[in-house]
């Protein structure tokens, strides 16, 4: 007898002529349906209900028979195609020991008896994870080379006279003239922006 999980995890696709039963995987929805079964008193109350119009009534008292026929036996056609049903879709879903999930073939770990969710293949965690690892390593390689652009682009500087693109000095090694825009004052000797008329440390008239 198939578990009642599995019997609340599928649709019905039934319908006067005959059954069908589509059962999904709790975890990816990748569905299965069972073959159709033709429901042979359905099938001849559709015919002579439909000869029954066109006729004008002729037939109208066998069609009333043939839908007594149908009323009577199609709940236990249907109860017996649908527990046929359930007995096939057991051998296309796997149900998991953890978590009781009905899953599809795709979504089962068949070594250990549970689904994907619960235990994941060490084959696909493995992959992830590398795949991962090489991201991280490509991130930090990008990092580490675009960091080392910006760092030689920090020890460039350009002369003033010429604006060549020089290391840093105290003469252009291209124009020879002189990198420095910093003078010391006359009076207290600290580093102070050329062309000032006042230190801005001691104040003293340059």
């Amino acid at each position: 007898m198939s578990e009642m999980k599995l019997r609340d995890n599928f649709s019905d696709l039934s319908d006067e002529t005959g059954f069908q039963f589509e059962f999904h995987c709790e975890h990816c929805g990748d569905s299965w349906r069972s073959d159709y079964v033709r429901y042979a008193a359905g099938t001849a109350s559709k015919v002579l209900g439909t000869a029954s119009s066109i006729l004008g009534g002729f037939l109208g008292g066998a069609s009333q028979a043939a839908d007594g026929v149908s009323d009577a036996g199609y709940k236990t056609a249907h109860d017996k195609a649908l527990e046929a049903a359930f007995e096939r879709a057991t051998s296309h879903f796997h149900r998991c020991r953890m978590c009781t999930s009905y899953v599809c073939a795709q979504c089962y770990n068949p070594d250990v008896n549970l689904c994907t969710g619960c235990a994941p293949s060490v084959e696909d965690t493995s992959n992830v994870a590398l795949r991962s690892g090489e991201i991280d390593r490509a991130t930090f390689g990008a990092y580490r080379k675009g960091w080392s652009k910006s760092h030689e682009a920090a020890e460039y500087v350009h002369c003033p006279e010429c604006n060549a693109r020089v290391n840093p000095a105290k003469f252009c090694p291209e124009c020879g003239a002189k990198m420095s825009q910093e003078e010391a004052c006359k009076a207290c000797g600290k580093d102070i922006a050329a062309g000032v008329k006042f230190c801005p440390e001691c104040g003293e008239k340059q």
